[in-house]
């Protein structure tokens, strides 16, 4: 090996692990309002992008890409219910975001987020049910309800995460009893050990 040769790897080392600290610094100078953002910004980035991009039309020979047909290009993605499945799934997110995070969050909050849940998995299941499986379009009043209820869940999403990066948990009346009947044992341990 060269000394040149051994110079780049040198500098390409040193390089990495300028990056590696950097992005160590800068993700703990991020707070935990920008992380949520961040999360909750690629979901909604990755549903729907893939789909604009299918709506182009590439090739001259398609036609040209108006901003008309390019929306209803768009539009025709989701008008049979395929709405429903992205919402599905943050519901599945939101749950599990609750689950997850039991401390976080008061029973009310709790009672009412999985109220919410309820409605757009019911909604959402009723709507596949009237499309008889993706194989008639909905009107187009429920599809804006569709992508309205979707804002709705995402926004819901980055409230309660980040709730869950910038709070402290709350801990239960039956954390705290077990706690004081460890510290009650381990006292009783400590005197009955300097008897012996």
């Amino acid at each position: 090996m060269s000394s040149s040769d051994k110079l780049r790897a040198d500098w390409r080392q040193k390089l990495l692990t300028f990056f590696v600290c950097f992005k160590g610094f800068a993700m703990e100078k991020v707070s935990g309002v920008t992380k949520s953002l961040f999360e909750v910004v690629v979901t909604v980035c990755f549903t729907f992008i893939p789909f604009f991009f299918l709506s182009i039309k590439w090739l001259e020979v398609e036609g040209e890409n108006t901003q008309q047909t390019l929306t209803d290009a768009f539009l025709g993605y989701w008008q049979a219910g395929e709405i429903v499945l992205p919402i599905l799934g943050l519901c599945g997110a939101v749950a599990a975001l609750l689950a997850l995070n039991v401390g976080y969050f008061a029973w009310w909050a709790h009672a009412v987020v999985g109220a919410i849940l309820l409605v757009f998995t019911f909604g959402g299941g009723a709507a596949l049910t009237g499309t008889g499986g993706f194989n008639q379009p909905l009107n187009p009043e429920l599809i804006t309800v569709g992508f309205a209820g979707y804002a709705t869940l995402a926004l819901l999403w980055f409230v309660l995460a980040a709730i869950v990066r910038t709070t402290e948990p709350h801990t239960r009346a039956s954390d705290q009893v077990a706690r004081t009947i460890l510290e009650q044992a381990n006292e009783h341990r400590g005197k009955s050990g300097d008897k012996s």
